[in-house]
């Protein structure tokens, strides 16, 4: 089976009439080779922590949801490791993890993230 991931995203800017672009995906396809997912919500608090990844072999396409309402979380490529995204409060990401155990951490106080990650 090919095509098993449907992503869809539209990022829109407009801060004047001079200043204002739109790009996006309407559909695209992308095939992955495991056949198992992941999804929850996570409290994280503000010392890094792995993200839930259950028995997923490889990480792959994330769905990623800053639940709180004022507080921000990074994502970073380990417990120990680099800052990968940083998820403001109420905002998403999607995408597709290059690390193997993607980790979480909240800034001020603990936060909950909702997440469906894709084995790759």
């Amino acid at each position: 089976m090919a095509d098993e991931v449907t992503v869809t995203g539209l990022l829109a800017f407009e801060k004047s009439p001079s200043a204002k672009i739109s790009v996006g995906l309407s559909a695209g396809k992308f095939s992955v080779t495991g056949t198992k997912y992941v999804h929850g919500v996570q409290n994280v608090g503000t010392a890094a922590e792995a993200i839930g990844l259950g028995d997923l072999g490889t990480p792959g396409w994330f769905y990623l949801k800053n639940l709180d309402t004022a507080n921000y979380v990074e994502i970073l490529s380990a417990t120990g490791g680099a800052v990968l995204l940083k998820i403001k409060a109420g905002e998403i990401a999607v995408g597709r993890f290059g690390a193997a155990a993607p980790a979480a951490q909240a800034n001020t106080a603990a936060v909950n993230i909702e997440y469906l990650i894709v084995e790759d």
